[in-house]
């Protein structure tokens, strides 16, 4: 049962930092005819080289944690019936 919980703690950690990593990064590649059609993105407010970046960063930080979470120990206290 332990086993069981500490996976779905590193699936749901890894799924959703990648998830908001792909949010972010994913109009990257049409951000001209974005601006050219006057639609807001974060790539176009604030900078395709700003948002690749923040992307890779929020990637390779919550990298670790991510791995490193099956491992720990912690008291989920009420929360341990939802995971």
């Amino acid at each position: 049962m332990r086993a069981r919980c500490r996976a779905r703690r590193f699936i749901t950690c890894f799924v959703t930092v990648f998830a908001t990593v792909i949010a972010i990064t994913k109009d990257l590649a049409d951000v001209e005819g974005d601006k050219r059609f006057g639609i807001q993105t974060f790539a176009t407010r604030l900078g395709v080289r700003n948002i690749a970046f923040l992307g890779a960063a929020a990637a390779a930080s919550a990298s670790g944690p991510c791995a490193a979470l099956p491992c720990a120990r912690l008291d989920m206290g009420s929360w341990t019936g939802l995971v």
